[in-house]
């Protein structure tokens, strides 16, 4: 993911040239974290808080790490 992005010269979310959401979870508090490429418009948290109470923006955030957060899954682990 990193190379890919470095081929495009976009290190950061808020630097995608288009309206992007990445979305993800905080598996400890079950806090929606939404990864936006959207910061120059200040109703992005007025439009979207409706959907929960436990919303996170994120404006400012590795596109890597963004894109590596929204695809990951936590271990499972089985009782023997």
């Amino acid at each position: 993911m990193e190379k890919a992005c470095l081929e495009k010269n976009i290190y950061n979310i808020k630097e995608v040239p288009k309206n992007l959401i990445i979305s993800s979870v905080d598996l400890d508090d079950g806090t929606v974290c939404l990864f936006s490429s959207m910061a120059k418009q200040s109703n992005l948290k007025e439009t979207r808080q409706n959907y929960s109470n436990k919303v996170k923006y994120i404006l400012d955030a590795p596109i890597a790490k963004v894109v590596r957060a929204s695809c990951s899954f936590p271990r499972s682990f089985f009782a023997m």
